[in-house]
């Protein structure tokens, strides 16, 4: 559940067919918790940033694309292709770029 803060909402949990009295537990829980992923304003670097959230083998693919400087990560203007996660990376990392705190 450490990554699901912010994510996961009602919607998704009826997608995965989970009933309306579990998902209010879990939409309740998820609220009353802090957020564990750092916030992505405070850093300066990508490379910080991946580092917080232990995803550096990702730094590589921001680097091809030329996003090194957090500045220059949030604001670019980025497609829905861009935000498109392979199925090997891990839901953390879908996640701390999708969704905003």
């Amino acid at each position: 559940m450490e990554y699901q803060h912010g994510c996961l909402t009602t919607r998704e949990l009826s997608a995965l067919g989970i009933d309306k009295s579990i998902q209010q537990q879990i939409v309740s829980y998820l609220s009353d918790t802090d957020d564990p992923r750092p916030n992505a304003n405070n850093f300066n670097y990508v490379s910080d940033w991946l580092c917080s959230l232990e995803l550096t083998d990702y730094l590589g693919n921001f680097v091809t694309a030329g996003l090194k400087s957090m500045l220059v990560v949030r604001t670019a203007e980025l497609t829905r292709k861009h935000l498109e996660v392979s199925q090997s990376a891990p839901a953390a990392w879908s996640c701390s770029i999708t969704c905003k705190p």
